[in-house]
C-alpha cells in the first residue's frame, strides 16, 4: 500500500535514522582481515626479495649463493609461513570483484558513511563453521544487515538463507537488504521458501483422495499428475499460505495465477466437485518437494510478504527488503521504499520511537531512574536483610518504579513524535477521520466503527496478560467452567507476611476474596451501558469477552463473593495451573474441596481497585428496617 510524502518521512524517522552500523555479509567485499593479511605477506615477500643474496658470476659462470645463506634467510621466514590454521581472510579458488571492479562497492560504503554510519564487512567465507550464529549474536535491533544472495556462488542461496533464519530467530528487530545479481522475483521466492515452516494441513487425508481423483484420470491422460504439478509452484503455493481459504476459491475458479491449474484439470476431465482435492493434493507435492529447503526446525514466527514490488518479507522480529547488486548504491532508499509499501500502523511507528529513544538515551535516563544515592542505599540494605520471599516483592516493586522513571524520563520525544504524527493525520478534517484510520490499520471502514472495535479498545485499557510471582489483585482465574477475580488487597498477598489471625491458622495456605464475573453473550451487547461501573472487558486468549460484576441488574442484586484459600503460600506460575481450595455444603456439612484453576488475564490496577472498592461497599452497606 502506498503512502503520503508525510507518513513516509514518519517512517524514516522511526524505522530508518535509528539506524547506527552496518553489516554487509557479502564475499565480493573487502574485509579487514583480507587486507591486512595480504599487507603482512606483502611486507614478507619485500623483505625476503631484500635479503635473497644476489647471484655473482664466477669466471663464465652463474655462482649461486652459499647454501648456508639461504638456509638463514629461510628460517627467518619461516614463523610467518608455517601457519596451521587455514588464512581467513582469502576465499580459495576466485577472486573477488572488488579486486577488478570496485566502483560500485565503493559507492555503498560511501553512501552509507556519508550518513555517518558504522561499517563492517564479513565475507561468509566460515559459514559452514557457525557463521549465521555470528552474525545472530552480532547485530542489535538498531542494525542492519547488508545480505549478499550468492554467498555460496550458487543458485538456491542457502547461506543467505541460514543467515536470514537466524537473524529472524533472536529477539530483536532486524532489517535486512538482500542483493542479489539475479531477478528479484525469484530470489524473493526462494528466501521465503526458505523461511516457511512446513504446514500440517496439506498432509491430510485429503491428499490421498486428490492422489486418487489423479490417479483415476491417469490412464486416459499419462501425464495429468506431472502438469497439474507444474501448474503449482511456489508463487501459487505461497499464494495459498498468505490468503488461506478465499485464494483456494480462486484457485479452484481459476483467477489469476490459477489458470493454469484449472485448465490442467479440465484437461485431465477431472470433475469440478473434485478440484479442490486435487489442489490440495498439488500442494502437498510441493511441500514435500522442497521440504528440505523450508525452516523445519526454527521459530521463525507468522510471516508476511509482499507478492510484487517491491517485494518484502516481515515477521514480528524482521524486515527483509530486496535490491539489485549491480545497479543500487543507495539500499536505505530500496529499505525506505519496501516499508511505504508495508506501510506499519502508526503504533507500530510510535512504540519503534520509544524503542530508538531507549537506545538513544537510556543511559542518561538510568542515571536519573537511580535517583538519591541514600535513598538507593537504604533500598538496597534492606533488600539484602529482607527473607527469601520479601526479597523477590521488593526487587519486583523496585523494577517496576525504577522502570516507570526510566520511561518518563525519555518519553518526552516520543510524545512529541505522536503529537506530530497525530497531527499531520488530523489534517483530512473530521469527515476523512475514520478513512484515514482505516488506510493506516489497513482495515475496513465500517469495522472501526463497530461495537466490536470499541469492545477490544476497553479491554486494552482494562486488562493486560497475567504476571507476577503470586496470586494478587486483579488477578483473573478460571475455575470450574466459571471465571472469577482476585479482590483481596495485595499487601495481604505477598507471601510469607501478616500471619496474624486467621492467616496464621491455616497454615501454608493465603486466604483471599474473590469475586464472581458473569459472562454476558454477544446477543445482550446491546444493554451493555459501558459507563455504569458494572462491567468488564478482557482478552482471553484470542477472544474480547464482556463481563458483568453482577448477575442481574436490580438494585438489590450484590457481588458474588468467595473466601478461597491458595496452596503453597500464594506462590503460582501465570502459566501454569495452580491449586486452590473452599469451603462448600455437600449436605451434609461443610467440606474441604480442592480444585484447580489458571490465570486467564489480569486487570490494571486502578480497575481492581475501583472493583476491590465497589466490594467494600457491597460488604459495608448498612441494613435499613423499611418495609414494603
Amino acid at each position: 500500500m502506498a503512502v503520503d510524502e508525510g507518513y513516509r518521512a514518519f517512517i524514516k524517522e522511526s524505522l530508518i535514522n535509528p539506524i547506527r552500523s552496518v553489516l554487509i555479509v557479502d564475499d565480493d567485499y573487502p574485509t579487514i582481515d583480507e587486507l591486512l593479511g595480504n599487507a603482512v605477506d606483502a611486507k614478507h615477500a619485500a623483505a625476503t626479495t631484500q635479503k635473497l643474496p644476489a647471484l655473482t658470476l664466477a669466471g663464465d659462470a652463474l655462482a649461486a649463493p652459499g647454501l648456508e645463506q639461504v638456509a638463514e634467510i629461510v628460517a627467518e621466514a619461516a614463523p610467518v609461513a608455517a601457519k596451521t590454521e587455514p588464512e581467513a581472510y582469502a576465499i580459495p579458488g576466485r577472486a573477488k570483484e572488488w579486486e577488478t571492479a570496485p566502483e560500485m562497492m565503493k559507492a555503498v560504503i560511501d553512501h552509507f558513511r556519508s550518513l555517518l554510519l558504522l561499517v563492517d564487512v564479513h565475507d561468509g567465507s566460515d559459514i559452514e563453521t557457525g557463521t549465521a550464529k555470528l552474525v545472530d549474536r552480532h547485530l542489535h535491533q538498531s542494525d542492519l544487515l547488508i545480505l549478499d544472495y550468492h554467498l555460496d556462488e550458487t543458485e538456491t542461496g542457502d547461506k543467505a538463507i541460514e543467515i536470514a533464519r537466524a537473524v529472524a530467530s533472536n529477539d530483536h528487530f532486524n532489517m535486512i537488504v538482500v542483493n542479489t545479481r539475479h531477478t528479484l522475483s525469484q530470489v524473493f521466492e526462494d528466501m521465503l521458501l526458505g523461511l516457511l515452516s512446513p504446514l500440517d494441513c496439506f498432509d491430510d487425508d485429503r491428499r490421498e483422495q486428490g492422489e486418487a481423483v489423479v490417479g483415476k484420470v491417469e490412464g486416459d491422460v499419462p501425464d495429468a499428475a506431472q502438469r497439474i504439478c507444474t501448474a503449482i509452484g511456489a508463487k501459487q503455493f505461497m499464494h495459498i499460505v498468505k490468503h488461506g481459504a478465499p485464494a483456494l476459491r480462486d484457485a479452484i475458479q481459476g483467477k489469476g495465477i490459477f489458470g493454469e491449474f484449472k485448465a490442467e484439470c479440465e484437461r485431465a476431465t477431472i470433475p469440478i466437485r473434485d478440484f479442490r482435492l486435487v489442489l490440495i493434493w498439488a500442494l502437498a507435492e510441493f511441500q514435500s518437494a522442497n521440504r528440505a529447503r523450508m525452516a523445519n526446525d526454527q521459530d521463525i514466527g507468522s510471516l508476511d510478504w509482499n507478492e510484487q514490488e517491491p517485494y518484502w518479507i516481515r515477521s514480528d522480529r524482521l524486515f527483509m527488503a530486496f535490491s539489485q547488486k549491480k545497479t543500487v548504491t543507495e539500499p536505505l532508499e530500496i529499505l525506505l521504499d519496501a516499508l511505504c509499501c508495508w506501510a506499519p500502523p502508526p503504533s507500530r511507528l510510535i512504540l519503534a520511537k520509544f524503542r530508538a529513544e531507549m537506545e538513544a538515551k537510556g543511559v542518561s535516563g538510568e542515571t536519573k531512574a537511580i535517583g538519591d544515592k541514600l535513598a538507593t542505599a537504604y533500598w538496597y540494605l534492606t533488600l539484602l536483610k529482607a527473607e527469601d520471599l520479601g526479597r523477590r516483592t521488593l526487587i519486583e516493586d523496585s523494577i517496576s518504579r525504577h522502570a516507570e522513571q526510566l520511561i518518563d524520563d525519555i518519553a518526552q520525544n516520543v510524545h512529541n513524535f505522536a503529537d506530530r504524527l497525530s497531527a499531520a493525520d488530523r489534517g483530512v478534517g473530521a469527515a476523512g477521520f475514520t478513512k484515514r484510520v482505516a488506510d493506516r490499520f489497513a482495515a475496513v471502514v465500517t469495522d472501526i466503527e463497530t461495537q466490536a472495535a470499541s469492545f477490544a479498545a476497553n479491554a486494552v485499557a482494562c486488562s493486560t496478560s497475567p504476571r507476577g510471582w503470586h496470586l494478587r489483585t486483579g488477578h483473573v482465574f478460571e475455575m470450574d467452567g466459571s471465571i472469577w477475580v482476585c479482590l483481596t488487597p495485595i499487601c495481604d498477598m505477598v507471601p510469607g507476611q501478616k500471619r496474624a489471625g486467621h492467616r496464621g491458622e491455616v497454615g501454608q495456605r493465603k486466604p483471599f476474596m474473590a469475586v464472581k464475573l458473569h459472562l454476558i453473550r454477544p446477543v445482550n451487547y446491546n444493554t451493555v451501558d459501558v459507563n455504569s461501573n458494572n462491567y468488564l472487558f478482557l482478552k482471553i486468549e484470542r477472544d474480547i469477552k464482556v463481563f458483568s460484576l453482577l448477575e442481574n441488574s436490580g438494585a438489590e442484586e450484590q457481588p458474588h463473593w468467595y473466601m478461597f484459600y491458595a496452596e503453597q503460600n500464594g506462590q503460582i506460575d501465570p502459566k501454569e495451573p495452580f491449586p486452590l481450595s473452599r469451603l462448600r455444603d455437600i449436605g451434609e456439612g461443610l467440606m474441604v474441596e480442592k480444585l484447580q484453576a489458571k490465570l486467564v488475564s489480569e486487570l490494571r490496577y486502578e480497575y481492581a481497585i475501583n472493583l476491590m472498592q465497589k466490594l467494600g461497599t457491597s460488604l459495608t452497606r448498612v441494613g435499613l428496617d423499611f418495609t414494603i
